[in-house]
């Protein structure tokens, strides 16, 4: 754990690093074709998003680093039980709080991104803090709490990223009653929704830390596996 430990570090400055590419799925026609036409369409979510990328993604930005290594060691297990016992669905949480859970999840996802043939599905379940859709450049928009409250298809709400085969279900409005909305009928619901959308490749869930919350708790009796994420020399025993 001592490179991955090194990297949590690193990833505290959460600076953002703009793509090379503007992101011209804002930009209207009269700006595309020199003053002339009409507004474009706004960005429906099966489209990429490609805003800014959070520079703590050091699997995507730092290839070649010791860190992003790691990842890479991580992700090859995780593909080699994959293939062995064909599990596909993880629960990444943590004991408590800023230990560098939703920093693993999220360069995991991009390392699996890259080294499967097949499509990734990262789940923001994080409802209370959620992170991905700020890290990956999603912006403020729907996701898995609005599916609950609003009733929005979980189809309409899984977002392609910047990042070929990897896909993110965003948290999307933040809600303090995520133990509720997701209570154990619900969960399997969801999961048997997300199975069916995403038949093949891997879903990766970031959950709260199970200390402080209930949701881990729920989620973690209808996954495949559980990655529990731990700060060196810090994380308590009990």
């Amino acid at each position: 754990m001592g490179k991955i430990y090194d990297a949590l570090e690193k990833s505290k400055r959460h600076l953002t690093l703009e793509l090379s590419k503007p992101d011209r799925s804002t930009l209207t026609s009269e700006e595309t074709s020199g003053g002339q036409g009409t507004r474009t369409p706004p960005l429906m979510p099966s489209q990429s998003m490609h805003g800014h990328l959070d520079e703590s993604l050091i699997a995507y930005f730092r290839p070649d680093s010791v860190e992003a290594e790691q990842f890479r060691k991580l992700a090859a297990n995780i593909i080699f039980q994959k293939t062995e016992s064909h599990d596909r669905c993880l629960l990444v949480t943590s004991a408590t709080q800023g230990e560098g859970k939703s920093f693993l999840t999220a360069n995991l996802a991009v390392s699996l991104a890259k080294s499967l043939e097949e499509p990734v599905l990262l789940v923001d379940c994080d409802l209370r803090k959620p992170q991905m859709h700020k890290t990956f450049g999603c912006g403020e928009v729907p996701g898995l709490s609005d599916h609950f409250s609003k009733g929005i298809d979980l189809s309409a709400l899984i977002r392609e990223t910047s990042i070929d085969h990897l896909r993110i279900l965003p948290a999307g409005t933040k809600s303090f009653h995520s133990a509720e909305l997701l209570s154990s009928e619900r969960t399997v619901k969801i999961l048997n929704t997300l199975k069916s959308l995403h038949k093949e490749g891997v879903i990766l869930i970031d959950s709260p830390p199970p200390l402080g919350t209930a949701e881990p708790i729920a989620i973690a009796r209808w996954v495949d596996k559980v990655i529990v994420v731990v700060n060196c020399e810090a994380t308590p025993r009990a």
